[in-house]
């Protein structure tokens, strides 16, 4: 038995309920891939890592956010993610952080991982631990010469501090 797809110039798909509006067509085959993926339930799941941890940035500034993802785990049933991190000796959860991609901050260098959880077998999978190195927010010293400026003339602020601003 051969199968085809049958499509008019404007490659629509002819009608189902009357063919015969088919017969003025070009018999085609599309380049069309079609792939079937199989979900499996995590708990039919053998979890044997490591995982990785993408991060856009591994050092931001004070009040930055940083961004990762928790990549190796597709087309699983059944997991929940949280990410955290780890503060005073223990890993502490973000809020409302509970997707494979997060965007979180943190007021000092500090260590994250996220995690993943599948309860209908009590199973726990993480990542690497990744440190975000925080760089506070430099001094910013103005030092005006002159206190009024005309249009055009140039302003000069000096910041010191840090190795590079933006």
């Amino acid at each position: 038995m051969s199968r085809t797809v049958v499509t008019f110039e404007t490659y629509s798909v002819p009608s189902f309920q009357n063919p015969n509006d088919a017969l003025a067509t070009i018999p085609r085959v599309p380049k069309v891939k079609f792939e079937h993926i199989k979900y499996v339930d995590c708990e039919n799941e053998t979890f044997v890592g490591p995982y990785n941890l993408a991060m856009d940035q591994t050092a931001v500034c004070e009040g930055e956010h940083f961004s990762g993802e928790f990549e190796d785990l597709f087309y699983v049933n059944g997991l929940t993610y949280q990410w955290q991190k780890f503060k005073n000796g223990a890993w502490e959860d973000f809020a409302n952080a509970d997707k494979t991609v997060d965007q979180g901050t943190l007021t000092q260098t500090g260590d994250i991982r996220p995690r993943a959880y599948c309860a209908a077998s009590s199973t726990e999978i993480l990542t690497e631990v990744e440190q975000i190195k925080v760089n506070s927010a430099p001094p910013l010293i103005v030092n005006f010469q002159d206190i009024a400026y005309c249009i055009g003339n140039p302003a000069e602020i000096i910041a010191s501090g840090a190795d590079t601003y933006s």
